[in-house]
């Protein structure tokens, strides 16, 4: 039996039956929801400063939104008795949660890249405004993971340990090669988080294929992952704070460095756009300055390592 199956059989009974850990997921589905679509509004309406890496964020939030959603589905059908009908559409329905699921991690991979080079290139890389290569990182990863799971669940030409391997690999190296981003200090622990909560999902889902009696990580497979997308919405928003904060610190460091070089008060309109271009350029130097001195101190650290080694 699939582990999509055994998910849909667990919740064939009616709600009465049900258990509160379902009932309590209902509820964190949808605050987790409010806070996605509150946490896009934000993304939004604030200039994206590192491109690239916004479009990565926008991804993983949809990627909640969906996989929350669709859990929230799955539970609601448990209203209705069990039939053939019902078993195809929540088969699909949870063929496509686990795509979602899959590709989270495959989305935390590109990120934790997406940085590794922004920390190493710095400056020409943030003068690259490609949109084509995220967008592009984005599809292959959708369409990968579907194909995964796809091949696996429903038809059985690959073993589904092979897709769980795939993704406990990106995870953790995801959380191996996060040391390249501590320059970019909030995505830590995001990637902390969404690493470590992963594994720990992987870990279930092995479980639930290897044993028998799997209903139990089942369900907690399940609560946990709620849970998680309850508890990431949170992290990004303070995050995006916490970045947001640098900058203006960054700027108004800046705003002073660039006053305490002018003699004499902006005649025109075209001093201040000149002084506020100052500015900007000037904390866009400070920025990258400390992207390059946090990259060199990781590859010091690597290169000392090696050597006792």
């Amino acid at each position: 039996m699939s582990i999509v199956n055994l998910t849909t059989t667990a919740l064939a009974a009616p709600l009465t039956d049900l258990t509160g850990s379902e009932l309590v997921e209902m509820g964190l589905c949808i605050v987790t929801e409010l806070f996605c679509i509150l946490l896009m509004i934000i993304l939004f309406r604030t200039y994206p400063f590192h491109t690239h890496l916004w479009m990565f964020l926008v991804n993983l939030v949809v990627i909640i939104m969906i996989y929350t959603a669709l859990r929230f589905t799955i539970i609601l059908f448990a209203f209705y008795r069990f039939n053939a009908d019902w078993e195809r559409v929540t088969q699909w329905l949870g063929y496509v949660r686990y795509i979602a699921v899959f590709t989270e991690s495959a989305d935390i991979f590109c990120i934790v890249c997406e940085r590794s080079l922004a920390a190493k290139f710095t400056k020409k890389y943030e003068k690259l405004k490609c949109y084509a290569i995220p967008v592009l990182c984005i599809g292959l990863c959708w369409i990968a993971m579907s194909l995964l799971v796809v091949y696996s669940m429903h038809f059985g030409f690959l073993p589904y340990a092979v897709v769980l391997c795939i993704v406990f690999g990106l995870s953790v190296t995801s959380a191996v090669m996060k040391e390249n981003i501590k320059s970019s200090k909030f995505l830590l622990p995001l990637i902390s988080f969404l690493t470590l909560t992963s594994c720990a999902n992987i870990v279930l889902l092995m479980l639930t294929t290897y044993f028998k009696n799997s209903f139990i990580s089942i369900r907690v497979f399940d609560f946990v992952l709620s849970v998680r997308s309850f508890i990431v919405p949170i992290v990004i928003a303070k995050g995006h704070c916490a970045f947001r904060n640098q900058l203006l610190m960054l700027i108004t460091t800046a705003s002073n460095l660039v006053s305490s070089t002018d003699t004499g008060e902006m005649a025109n309109s075209r001093a201040r756009s000149g002084q506020v271009y100052a500015i900007a350029k000037t904390a866009l130097d400070m920025h990258f300055e400390s992207l390059r001195n946090a990259w060199e101190m990781a590859e010091a650290h690597r290169s000392a390592n090696r050597r006792l080694n």
